[in-house]
C-alpha cells in the first residue's frame, strides 16, 4: 500500500500544472516538483532542504511569513489556508513576479505538512493592463468601430455614437456601409482595400452619412489586425468629424478671394482716377510753360515758376499713387535717375513759402 501511495504522490507531482512546494513545521521545503523548478529557477536540489521563505518569498513580505507560520504552530489560527490568494514570488535571478498561491495544511500523526499550490500569473496580468488600456482607447474622444473578417461591426465606442448618432445595438452586426454617402464610386474604396490589404494600413478624407442623414466629412483610419499566425483577425477604424473644420477653411477661403476682389478694385480705382487727374495736369503744367515763354516781371516769373513746381509734384504723387497700384500687382519698376538736390530744396520752399509768410513763419 506504501509503495502504491508514493506512485501516486509522484504521479500527481510529476503530472500537475501548478508549481507544488511541500514544507514542514520548520520551513524547511521537503517537496519541489519540475513546475516549480520552471517558475522560480531553482531545481530540485537546489530547493529540497532550504527555508522556503529565504528562498522564493520576497524579502519584504518574510518577516509577515514568518508570523504567520508561527502563530498557526503555536494556536492553530490562520486565515490564509484554503484560499486563493494573488501574492509575489522571488525568481533565482531576483525577478520579483506575481503568483496565484493556495496553501493547505495536511495533519498526520508526527507532524503537520503544508502544500503550496501556485503558478506565474505574468500573463494574466499583462493581458489585464492590456484589456484596460483597450477599454480606455475605445472610451477615448476619437471614434472606434472594430470589423471582422466578414466586415461586420463588432464593437463601437461612445464618441462613435456621438458623431454618427447610432447606439451601439442599431450598428453591432450590421455592414460599415451604413455609413456610406453614396459620394465616392467603387475606385475609391477599391484603393482602400488594396492598400489595408497590402501595407495594414489606410489613411484619409472621406464622406460618411449621419442616422438623421447629415453628410459630414471625417478623417479615417483603418487598421488590419493580425494573429501571430498572419491571419487576419479585425479591422480597427478609428475617425474625428472635420466638418467645422472643413467650413473654416471654405470661410477662409471665400474671405481670401473677397479681399482680393476687394484689393483689385481699390488698385483700378486708383488707376482711373490717377488717370483722369493726371490729364488735365498735364494741361496745367502745359499752361504754365506757354507763360514762361511770354514776356514777365521779375514777380510774375517766380509765381509761375512756383506754380509749375506744385503742379509737377502733384503730377509726380499722383505717378506715385500708380506706383503702389504696380506694387500690389507686383509690376513695380524701379528706374535710377539723377537729379539736382539744391533745385529740390528750393522747390520745396516755393511750395510751402506761400503758407510760412500768411503764419508769419520764417522759412
Amino acid at each position: 500500500i506504501a509503495n502504491s501511495n508514493e506512485a501516486f504522490v509522484s504521479a500527481v507531482l510529476s503530472s500537475s500544472l501548478d508549481a507544488i512546494i511541500n514544507i514542514n513545521e520548520q520551513g524547511i521545503i521537503i517537496e519541489f516538483n519540475h513546475v516549480a523548478e520552471d517558475i522560480f529557477g531553482f531545481t530540485r536540489n537546489e530547493a529540497m532542504g532550504s527555508l522556503m521563505q529565504e528562498l522564493i518569498i520576497p524579502l519584504k513580505y518574510r518577516q509577515q511569513y514568518h508570523d504567520g507560520f508561527k502563530k498557526y504552530l503555536e494556536t492553530g489560527e490562520n486565515n490564509i489556508f484554503n484560499q486563493r490568494l494573488q501574492l509575489e514570488g522571488l525568481h533565482k535571478n531576483g525577478r520579483i513576479f506575481p503568483i496565484e498561491l493556495t496553501v493547505s495544511p495536511i495533519i498526520n500523526e508526527s507532524e503537520t505538512i503544508f502544500t503550496s499550490f501556485s503558478r506565474d500569473i505574468s500573463q494574466e496580468e499583462k493581458h489585464k493592463e492590456e484589456l484596460l488600456l483597450s477599454a480606455v482607447a475605445l472610451e477615448a474622444h476619437e471614434a472606434i468601430f472594430i470589423s471582422d473578417t466578414n466586415n461586420n461591426i463588432v464593437r463601437v465606442n461612445n464618441a462613435f455614437s456621438k458623431i454618427t448618432g447610432y447606439l451601439p445595438e442599431e450598428v453591432i452586426g450590421n455592414n460599415p456601409s451604413i455609413l456610406s454617402s453614396n459620394l465616392h464610386d467603387s475606385s475609391f474604396f477599391r484603393d482602400i482595400w488594396e492598400q489595408i490589404n497590402g501595407i495594414g494600413h489606410w489613411e484619409g478624407e472621406i464622406k460618411n452619412k449621419r442616422k438623421n442623414g447629415d453628410i459630414y466629412s471625417e478623417w479615417l483610419g483603418i487598421s488590419l489586425v493580425k494573429d501571430e499566425q498572419g491571419n487576419n483577425l479585425y479591422y480597427v477604424a478609428h475617425f474625428i468629424d472635420i466638418s467645422k473644420r472643413k467650413e473654416a477653411e471654405q470661410q477662409l477661403t471665400l474671405a481670401k478671394k473677397e479681399a482680393e476682389q476687394a484689393s483689385e478694385a481699390k488698385s483700378d480705382f486708383l488707376a482711373v482716377m490717377s488717370h483722369e487727374i493726371r490729364t488735365p495736369m498735364n494741361s496745367i503744367l502745359g499752361t504754365l510753360e506757354l507763360i514762361q515763354d511770354t514776356p514777365l516781371n521779375e514777380e510774375q516769373h517766380l509765381y509761375v515758376n512756383t506754380a509749375n513746381g506744385s503742379a509737377s509734384h502733384l503730377l509726380s504723387l499722383i505717378n506715385n499713387i500708380l506706383d503702389f497700384s504696380k506694387i500690389e500687382a507686383h509690376k513695380l519698376e524701379l528706374i535710377n535717375t539723377d537729379f539736382d538736390l539744391r533745385q529740390v530744396i528750393d522747390e520745396s520752399v516755393s511750395m510751402l513759402s506761400a503758407n510760412t509768410k500768411k503764419q508769419n513763419i520764417s522759412l
